[in-house]
């Protein structure tokens, strides 16, 4: 053994933990029991060293080859969670420095095998080396630690398992269907299955959406990697990804990033089922297959890319179960900025198999939320390192039971997984998980190993395929020169990173107190920064898929901090997270993934499959509703999922089992705001006349344009989608108008109006002035209504404001008798008009005519104005400027009911009385459709 010196739907628990039970049991053995294989006589070391020192060991010993070095730490050759090779056979590994590596540091490291990547959140290298050469690089200065990188298990593997006919792709023909031949119907030569029971096309059709300006980045294995089937060119031909050629229209091609690293094109699956459901949407790959630390900056690199959404399907065995880990950072990270993520919730759920105890029981995963000490079975050896120590008791009960055992399927090995509740960089206890036989004297058949000396996590890979038999685990701690008081007792987790499809039967396979069975959702999908979306058949998607990992997570302590090295707090109890969040549909059609196929067609199974479906209902809801935040989106999503089926109601809450429920784009698009206009611009064209425009709206059904003065309603148009300017006339000048324009959804619903204002000018002045009238006209009946204020003014002259006025208009003024020009005034909306007397004016009782522009009389009236005190009257007389003729008084007194005459009608309505016409709106082209 080694000795180390946002959450989504969280809510915190806290445990009051009975004392440690310290009684003996005998080991139960209640089944067939496994035959040892005699033929093989080296037993597995049940000792839990690293994986690093089993390597070096092995190496010593000759072991060159990947394949021997599998064998050596008991993990699978190939594929999730087997060693990390690069293409010269090198060993991948991890090196860690105590601080951020500097460029002397990367210069040693360098001399010693090839430095592939420096990450970015935390103190790591990625280096592939010759395994001779690990000690030299234990040894550089600095160096904390050299790990080997494990390969992650990817959301479709164990998505189903032949010998127990789980999750595997039913038969191609009547219960699947068959590939849809080209008929001149469909510009893709395979049908989009996660249509219908996703609601996508209703919703493009509707809604008028497509993902277009969305970026989608996609993290897997590889992307153009493998091209036995297809290659990326003839699947852009055949309309199941964008780029040059594709026949949808869809041109822009995939962006990738980095396509390092060897894998079956996962990637590049999940982007066909990406661009089946949102065909506009641009798309953005990189591998996350070389490692932990990789899909972190994998994940900060696509956000960099532009990325509005981020997808993966990747699962580590060096995730802890209890705390988040570097991957969980990025997220956080990248959600901080506004980016939506989904992640596969991985196929490591299990229904007992039939004619077993656990039947149709959730028995993919043990765990107990503190470590209960028992005596060991007299068999068991934790190795000869380990002087005191003791088991963990898997019984409930009161009693004690140092054992689990269960029952397998015949399989390659499988590998055991467990982690246990203590932060990274802060492990202190040792544990060993190693399975053994069931037969009177039980052999040990696997083999733990400590994945990363700071991290709580080991794997126990079985040596040898498994039989169909049953087994039994046992989990030693090590009590070695611990002090009694020191001694800890954190919570354990359990399940299978390999093999899980062929578990047959769990002995206690019910959860009891704080012992919990079934909830293996765990790593970065599980622990609340991401959205896990499980899987249900595209054909039948009322009931989840056997293999969806179900919840459950629970956390223990803050977030791994790599940057600092030092464990993380604690928190003051665990907190539960609610996961997986959504279910999206598997099982659909590809091109070339997977590589077997029934009747010719590629269905791509598991929560891989359901991920990217999600995700891609995100981007089309993302276009529809852009002024939505990323997490408004992910709630409209979760707040309109249809219902499910929970296959297990007696054991598993539904959300345990598929969260919110199916995705459904419709419903979702439904619940968000319609988008509003952008770019909304009024500008007055003249005095009686203003232009509106706005940006088109590539949803719009329509819009809905409002005109008001005030709050009076002047003008309602309905334009089409295609509309987004129009011209309004016969205005009134110097008002201000107010338009909004709303934005209509596919139902014809109006969504919030955006308004913009725009004030009309005063029309040019007239041009000439309007001839002075002759004073016979001046009658009282043309006096008209008008009044002046004041009516008497100082020698000198002043000015003068005439009301009763038609509004809105120029009107010209002259003083009487020898007519004496005033100018033109502007009557304003209140009907009234300023005029200056001139200083010369001489003293006396003087007549204010008011003219239209026409030269219509539209009213006179009296103005006296005082003479100068300085200049006889006499004087003033004889100046002549300015004689008195007519009355001296005012019309209003010699005839009150003036007033009431209305004078120049016609004027007056043509004046006042304008209509209001809409011009023709303004046509722009249509967006394109996706059909």
């Amino acid at each position: 053994m080694h000795r180390a010196v946002r959450a989504l739907g969280a809510t915190t628990i806290t445990l009051v933990l009975a004392a440690s039970a310290w009684a003996a049991h005998p080991a139960a053995a209640t089944a067939s029991p496994a035959e040892p294989d005699e033929t093989n006589t080296t037993q597995p070391d049940t000792a839990a060293s690293s994986i690093l020192d089993k390597i070096t060991d092995a190496t010593r010993t000759g072991a060159t080859s990947p394949e021997e070095l599998a064998d050596a730490v008991a993990l699978p050759q190939d594929g999730a969670g087997s060693l990390a090779t690069d293409a010269d056979g090198r060993l991948s590994v991890i090196v860690t420095f105590s601080s951020r590596p500097t460029d002397a540091d990367l210069a040693a490291l360098e001399a010693i095998g090839a430095v592939n990547r420096v990450h970015r959140l935390s103190p790591t290298v990625d280096v592939s080396v010759d395994t001779q050469d690990l000690d030299a690089l234990t040894a550089v200065p600095g160096v904390t630690s050299v790990v080997p990188a494990i390969r992650p298990i990817t959301g479709r593997e164990m998505a189903g398992g032949a010998s127990r006919g789980l999750g595997t792709a039913a038969p191609v023909g009547t219960a699947r269907g068959v590939p849809m031949a080209p008929d001149g119907a469909s510009c893709r030569n395979l049908p989009v299955e996660a249509d219908g029971p996703h609601r996508a096309d209703l919703a493009r059709e509707v809604y008028r959406v497509d993902g277009t300006g969305i970026t989608i980045g996609i993290i897997s294995d590889s992307y153009a990697r493998f091209t036995d089937v297809t290659t990326p060119e003839e699947d852009i031909a055949a309309g199941l990804l964008p780029g040059h050629g594709n026949p949808c229209g869809y041109t822009t091609p995939v962006r990738v990033l980095d396509d390092s690293q060897p894998g079956t094109d996962e990637g590049r699956a999940m982007a066909q089922l990406v661009h089946g459901i949102a065909p506009g949407a641009e798309i953005v790959f990189a591998t996350g297959y070389a490692g932990r630390d990789a899909t972190a900056d994998a994940i900060l690199d696509l956000a960099d890319a532009g990325a509005d959404i981020i997808v993966d399907d990747l699962g580590f065995a060096d995730e802890p179960y209890y705390q988040q880990s570097v991957i969980s950072l990025a997220i956080t990270q990248v959600r901080d900025q506004g980016v939506a993520y989904y992640s596969s919730a991985g196929n490591s759920g299990l229904p007992g198999a039939e004619g077993t105890q656990s039947e149709d029981k959730p028995i993919s995963s043990w765990q107990t939320l503190a470590y209960r000490g028992t005596a060991c079975p007299e068999w068991a050896d934790p190795g000869d390192d380990v002087e005191a120590y003791d088991c963990l008791d898997f019984d409930p009960g009161p009693d004690a039971d140092p054992t689990l055992t269960f029952g397998m399927f015949e399989s390659d090995p499988p590998v055991l997984l467990m982690s246990w509740a203590e932060p990274q960089y802060g492990v202190t206890t040792d544990f060993a998980l190693v399975a053994y036989t069931t037969d009177a004297e039980p052999t040990a058949v696997s083999q733990p190993s400590n994945l990363d000396p700071a991290l709580p996590v080991q794997a126990s890979g079985f040596t040898e395929d498994a039989e169909m038999a049953d087994y039994q685990m046992v989990l030693f701690r090590d009590l070695t020169g611990i002090p009694e008081d020191e001694i800890t007792s954190p919570a354990v987790w359990i399940t299978f990173f390999t093999g899980i499809q062929n578990l047959a039967w769990l002995e206690y396979d019910e959860s009891d107190g704080t012992d919990l069975v079934g909830h293996v959702t765990y790593g970065h999908s599980g622990h609340g920064e991401a959205v896990g979306v499980a899987a249900a058949p595209w054909d039948s998607a009322g009931s989840p898929e056997a293999f969806t990992s179900p919840g459950p997570s629970f956390l223990r302590f803050a977030p791994v901090d790599p940057a600092s090295g030092e464990p993380s707090e604690e928190y003051d109890g665990f907190v539960r997270v609610a996961t997986p969040s959504i279910a999206g549909v598997d099982d659909t059609q590809t091109s070339f993934f997977p590589i077997d196929t029934t009747d010719g067609a590629h269905r791509f199974s598991g929560t891989s499959a359901a991920a990217p479906h999600v995700a891609a209902i995100h981007a089309l809801a993302a276009q529809y509703a852009p002024e939505a935040s990323a997490d408004e989106i992910t709630a409209a999503i979760l707040d309109s999922a249809a219902g499910m089926t929970n296959p297990y109601p007696a054991y598993l809450d539904d959300a345990d089992v598929f969260g919110a429920g199916l995705a459904d784009a419709y419903g979702a698009l439904a619940i968000l705001p319609t988008p509003t206009v952008t770019g909304l611009i009024a500008e007055a064209l003249s005095a009686t006349s203003i232009a509106v425009s706005w940006d088109p709206v590539s949803t719009a059904s329509g819009y809905l344009v409002e005109l008001r003065a005030g709050d009076d309603l002047i003008d309602t148009a309905n334009l089409a989608d295609d509309e987004t300017a129009l011209t309004y006339t016969e205005l009134d000048p110097e008002t201000t108008y107010t338009v909004s324009v709303s934005v209509l959804d596919g139902d014809g619903d109006a969504g919030t109006a955006v308004t913009t204002s725009v004030r009309t000018p005063i029309p040019p002045q007239p041009t000439p002035l309007p001839a002075p009238p002759s004073p016979d006209a001046l009658t009282p009946d043309a006096a008209g209504g008008i009044t002046a204020s004041p009516t008497a003014l100082p020698a000198g002259g002043g000015t003068v404001t005439i009301t009763g006025l038609p509004p809105l208009s120029w009107v010209a003024g002259y003083l009487y008798s020898t007519p004496v020009s005033l100018g033109w005034a502007w009557t304003g909306s209140a009907g009234t008009a300023t005029f200056t007397i001139p200083a010369s004016v001489p003293g006396g009782a003087h007549r204010l005519v008011i003219l239209a522009a026409d030269g219509t009389v539209l009213g006179w009236t009296g103005l006296s104005v005082a003479a100068d005190a300085a200049v006889p009257a006499s004087v003033a007389q004889n100046r002549g400027t300015l004689s008195a003729t007519g009355p001296t008084e005012s019309p209003a007194v010699l005839l009150p009911a003036a007033a009431v005459i209305v004078l120049a009608g016609a004027a007056l309505a043509s004046v006042a009385g304008k209509r209001r016409r809409r011009a023709e709106p303004l046509r722009s082209a249509k967006p394109d459709q996706y059909r």
